[in-house]
Parts: structure tokens; C-alpha cells; sequence
């Protein structure tokens, strides 16, 4: 059983109205841009492909929500440890976006997040493509997120890390059925070897979720597209892209 893509949705390609996608104004109000960003390219995603009751949403990150974790800390030292506000502690943990989009669609089914690095995406893909080959899921919401902030900008500079350091969220909406699908995603290959060559301008540790949107940003697959992603010290790894 095959693994087909039906829907994509960015946060850079958002049609619908934010207040639209996340309608509970208090909701709004406490997320940050990530937040606000991922959950709502994955509410778009969702009414793409005609909001389908999903068994399984699937969400890779490399940092996480990092905007959230900094303001915890720092009302911890501001405030001297006392009367600390809960929200951004809660926030601020990895399956956080994965847990926004479950309360949106009050959908109790599996929910994973996969915070391997630069394998991030590549491990969530691992597992929702195997979750339709083996039955256990026929619709999966998979999805990617990471986001810059002033203070990691600062470390990266530090850091001497390559210019042209990105960010961005992107869902798809994954299914078996062939019919009117986008593209075949198979499971992805991880190599061994370290790589020989500097990341591409615009990298981060899911950037991979990133191209593989941009292939299929302008409709159905027309060729085999293998999409090879490295994140600084990790060893490469392949995405293969085929078309129905």
C-alpha cells in the first residue's frame, strides 16, 4: 500500500483568513508566530483536501517552539522564580503545535512529534508513510515547523554558521488512494556517509519539508524528484518523490 500526497499547505501560502483557520480568539491571542504560522498552514492544509477525519497527525521540528522557552526563562529571572505566567512553559514544548491542531479538530487519534535534527522530517515521513502501508492510519496530517528568533540569530552568528539561515511551516495531507493525489511519497533513506558539501542557502533543520512543498506548490508531480537534505554535522538523507 502506497503513500499518496493530496494536500500542501505553507505558512508563506495561506489563502483563507487566520481568524478563519483558528476561530477561538483567545486561542489567537496566546500563540506566538510560530504557533500561529504551523497550526494554521496545518488548518489550511486540512480544508484543502476537504478537511478529512484524520487518523494520525505526524509533526517534525528541529528546535521547537524556541519564542516560547526564552519568554519562560526569561519571566523566571525577571520575576525572581514567583508568580511565573504557565502559558508560555506550556508552550513551549515540541508536540505543542501537534497538540493546538488536536484541540482545533478535537481529534484524539495518534499524535507524534519527531525532534531528530536535520532528520527531523525525514524520521516523521518514516512514520507516516509506514502507518498507511500497514494499515494502521488510512489519512495522515504530516507536517513541519521551525522558526527563527532574535536570540537564536545571535547564536548563529556566533556560531559562524552559513548565511542564509531559514525557517517556515509545512503540512500535507497524506492518504492511500491514488485518485487526484499530488504525488507518491515513499519512505525516506537515510545515508551513512558525512556530508562533503556546505547546506544550501536558506537551510534549517526541516528545510526538507520546505522542498518538498516547492515541488509540488504548482500541482501534480510530472517527474521522480529526489531530494537529498543535510543539516550541518548530520549525515545526509534522501526523500524520493514519484508521480501517480
Amino acid at each position: 500500500m502506497n503513500a499518496y500526497i493530496h494536500a500542501i499547505a505553507s505558512d508563506l501560502t495561506l489563502t483563507d483568513d487566520i481568524k478563519d483557520l483558528i476561530p477561538d480568539a483567545g486561542m489567537r491571542r496566546r500563540m506566538s508566530r510560530l504557533l500561529k504560522s504551523s497550526v494554521g498552514a496545518a488548518m489550511q492544509c486540512l480544508r484543502n483536501a476537504g478537511n478529512p477525519t484524520v487518523d494520525a497527525i505526524v509533526t517534525a521540528t528541529g528546535f521547537g517552539c524556541l519564542a516560547e522557552s526564552e519568554q519562560f526563562l526569561k519571566n523566571l529571572l525577571e520575576n525572581d522564580e514567583q508568580l511565573l505566567n504557565p502559558t508560555p512553559f506550556i508552550q513551549s514544548t515540541f508536540n505543542t503545535v501537534g497538540g493546538q491542531i488536536a484541540l482545533l479538530t478535537g481529534n484524539v487519534s495518534y499524535n507524534m512529534t519527531y525532534t531528530h535534527r536535520g532528520r527531523s522530517f525525514e524520521s516523521a515521513v518514516l512514520d507516516a508513510v509506514s502507518l498507511i502501508e500497514t494499515g494502521e492510519a488510512a489519512c495522515v496530517l504530516l507536517g513541519a515547523f521551525d522558526f527563527k528568533t532574535p536570540t537564536l540569530e545571535a547564536v548563529i552568528r556566533r556560531l559562524g554558521w552559513p548565511e542564509g539561515y531559514g525557517e517556515g511551516a509545512c503540512f500535507f495531507l497524506l492518504n492511500a488512494d491514488p485518485q487526484g493525489a499530488l504525488a507518491r511519497l515513499e519512505k525516506p533513506e537515510f545515508l551513512a556517509e558525512s556530508p562533503s558539501e556546505e547546506p544550501d542557502g536558506g537551510y534549517f533543520p526541516t528545510r526538507s519539508a520546505q522542498a518538498l512543498s516547492d515541488c509540488l506548490a504548482h500541482g501534480p508531480l510530472t517527474q521522480p524528484v529526489a531530494l537529498r537534505h543535510h543539516y550541518l554535522d548530520t549525515a545526509p538523507s534522501v526523500l524520493q518523490v514519484f508521480p501517480v
